[in-house]
């Protein structure tokens, strides 16, 4: 009799044993999307891009990046494809101020540059190979500013309202921007004045930022012709939707500017 018993004991915790093994990935609901909500928060860089102030110099926008100050710049490499199963191809954003500008720079990887050989104006980077910048005083985006590089370092700017309301009249103010087209892709430099932010309203040293990247592919034929572009829409943060949109409050972050006389 107690032969059977410690028989039945151990046949119970073999299968305990076996039940939980088998259910060792299965979370309660709510903890599922707790640990959903900590992939995503170590997937954004909020908090992770404080823009730094250095000391004023003279950095030539020539698409070089020679300047120390690059070396000293904040830098994020976090770039994702929300809306593909494979990773984008490496993008890294690079920015600091001094007294009176903002400086910028994209380091783009890029197999297939695609730029329009009939640039009629500003309009044709909206179907070129391009890197993205969207500044937002708030984040429920009553007003902001877009500004779209193609790796020539041709610029379509425009103000926006939520949503997807553009005015292309409105142009960035002391915008300076160059290019280099590299072996491994294209880089953009650029600078902007401090006064051009404080009049979008940037008042504050914390602003809402989005940092995107449309990365063209051709689509040959048999006989090599290209007869169509595939798009890879490239953002700094998963919005966690089912299509692409960098016109939505979830792929802006804070971003907190060093401290500066002017905010």
């Amino acid at each position: 009799m107690k032969r059977n018993i410690l028989s039945l004991i151990s046949l119970a915790v073999i299968y305990a044993c076996l039940f939980i093994a088998a259910n060792a990935n299965e979370l309660p609901l709510d903890l599922k999307e707790q640990s959903k909500k900590a992939q995503r928060n170590e997937q954004t860089p909020a908090a992770k891009l404080a823009i730094v102030k250095l000391a004023p110099s003279t950095i030539l926008i020539n698409g070089h990046l020679s300047e120390p100050q690059w070396q000293q710049a904040s830098i994020t490499k976090s770039f994702t494809l929300p809306w593909r199963d494979f990773l984008p191809q490496k993008t890294q954003f690079s920015t600091f101020i001094d007294d009176n500008n903002l400086y910028f720079a994209f380091i783009v990887n890029d197999t297939d540059v695609v730029l329009s050989n009939d640039f009629i104006d500003e309009n044709t980077v909206a179907n070129e190979d391009r890197v993205e910048i969207f500044i937002s005083k708030s984040i429920d985006l009553s007003q902001y500013y877009c500004i779209e590089m193609d790796a020539k370092g041709r610029v379509l700017d425009y103000l926006a309202k939520s949503y997807r309301q553009f005015d292309s009249s409105w142009q960035l103010s002391g915008l300076e921007v160059a290019s280099k087209i590299t072996p491994q892709g294209y880089i953009i430099e650029g600078k902007f004045p401090i006064a051009s932010l404080l009049a979008m309203g940037i008042t504050e040293d914390t602003f809402h930022l989005g940092l995107f990247r449309a990365d063209y592919h051709h689509q040959k034929s048999a006989q090599g012709k290209t007869i169509s572009d595939d798009i890879q829409w490239i953002s700094w943060v998963d919005p966690q939707i089912s299509s692409p949109d960098f016109h939505i409050p979830q792929v802006f972050i804070p971003v907190k500017l060093a401290q500066h006389p002017r905010f």
